[in-house]
């Protein structure tokens, strides 16, 4: 097996390392391992700018969605009609209920019946309001959703909607937009289906440290690069996605960051990490 020196800091540490390449690379997008730390990662993810509209999310999952249709038509239908039937019987979203759960339950940091919900890469916002929908009519809590959002078509959908519950959304990578908000202001913060996407994930835990107040959660959840789904399709993975997937992380080394962040979990179910699961679900904590 061939060594060498990553052109991209290793996601976790911040730090050079030296990787192999696997065998998930496709065209130019070179996927990488470390060889310290286990970790898997785009090596040449695209630049920021480019998220805005280029590899926008809505554009890239459009794509990925026909191309799968396309290639693997019975399991692409099959897959949509599991959605679509845990979407009729399920009344609430994983990440939805866990917010709700974790707000009105013994440990949440809300002093004042009012909660500040920071929703990272929250697309058209949808999620965050209606959290913050919820929050009021079963628990009572006044909250205030603040959403960023890379892409601009995005942003500007979510600043709508959230503008209406008195929030807003800012247009900016994560990082940027993290920055613009006060130190220890933020209750709860939505990592959903986002950390996969982050170039510089170690720095933007690092500001999600800095604005969340002691005791404020952070809920997250990724792609989980251990399943025996991934082991068994290999390259036909569904947590692939060229070239907007930059992060494959698994429940030990997502511990690992939220560690080297300054943040450690708070719930971590074993049904939410199992390698059943395509993906890996958690609650961290300051």
């Amino acid at each position: 097996m061939e060594y060498q020196r990553s052109t991209r800091k290793n996601p976790l540490t911040g730090e050079d390392t030296d990787v192999f390449e696997t065998p998930y690379s496709k065209g130019k997008w070179k996927i990488v391992q470390c060889i310290s730390t286990g970790m898997v990662f785009l090596e040449n993810p695209p630049e920021y700018s480019e998220l805005e509209e280029d590899f926008a999310w809505e554009r890239t999952y459009l794509e990925e969605k026909r191309r799968r249709k396309e290639s693997e038509p019975i399991l692409s239908g099959v897959s949509d009609f599991g959605k679509r039937l845990r979407k009729r019987f399920r009344k609430l979203a994983r990440v939805e209920h866990t917010v709700l759960r974790v707000l009105s339950g013994k440990d949440s940091p809300i002093t004042n019946g009012q909660a500040r919900v920071l929703d990272v890469g929250c697309g058209g916002g949808e999620q965050g309001i209606k959290c913050v929908r919820l929050l009021k009519e079963r628990h009572d809590i006044d909250a205030i959703p603040i959403g960023v959002e890379i892409s601009l078509g995005l942003a500007k959908v979510a600043d709508d909607g959230m503008r209406e519950f008195g929030g807003h959304c800012v247009q900016a990578a994560a990082n940027v937009g993290i920055e613009a908000l006060e130190s220890d202001s933020i209750d709860l913060v939505i990592l959903r289906s986002y950390l996969e996407h982050e170039s510089s994930p170690l720095d933007v835990l690092n500001s999600v440290h800095k604005v969340l107040k002691p005791g404020g959660f952070v809920v997250i959840r990724v792609p989980n690069f251990d399943s025996w789904n991934r082991k068994f399709r290999k390259g036909r993975w569904c947590g692939f996605r060229y070239p907007d997937h930059v992060n494959y992380f698994t429940p030990k080394t997502l511990k690992v960051i939220l560690e080297n962040a300054g943040l450690r979990i708070f719930e971590s179910r074993i049904t939410d990490r199992l390698p059943t699961n395509d993906n890996v679900s958690l609650v961290a904590t300051k």
